[in-house]
């Protein structure tokens, strides 16, 4: 797995637990991107969203949905674990809430469902620690 460490939040290493800082790499459509990684299986880039550009940041999330699945922290479990995956299928837009231990039944919603559901959750993952950053995970090849 090839780990780039390219955010300015505190970071942890999944193979050796160590974390660390570093600069944000690019800052695009709204998002700091934080950190991206291959995991042979697909890519995924934490991120961040940036400050006063949260609904920028949700229309461009929106559209890397067609190639990609999101998730966002959400605050609804213990120490910070609890997320919200969002993804598009043949059915429209679906979400997912989890946590440590649990987790919902996908719900379809529209895309202005979708939009505010990520607006609403912008202030949970706008990055300094783990627990505070989205993820974007892109299917193998995209």
């Amino acid at each position: 797995m090839t780990v780039h460490r390219i955010g300015p939040s505190e970071t942890q290493n999944s193979e050796n637990g160590t974390s660390g800082a570093a600069s944000v790499l690019t800052m695009n459509n709204g998002l700091k991107i934080l950190e991206e990684r291959d995991t042979g299986y697909g890519r995924i880039q934490k991120f961040a969203f940036a400050n006063g550009h949260t609904e920028d940041a949700a229309d461009h999330l929106i559209q890397l949905l067609a190639t990609a699945e999101i998730s966002l922290m959400n605050g609804e479990d213990e120490g910070g674990e609890g997320s919200t995956t969002i993804r598009k299928t043949e059915n429209g837009f679906e979400t997912k809430d989890g946590g440590h231990g649990w987790q919902s039944e996908w719900k379809i919603m529209t895309h202005g469902q979708v939009r505010v559901r990520m607006i609403e959750l912008a202030p949970h993952n706008m990055g300094g620690h783990w627990s505070t950053e989205g993820s974007i995970r892109y299917r193998n090849g995209e």
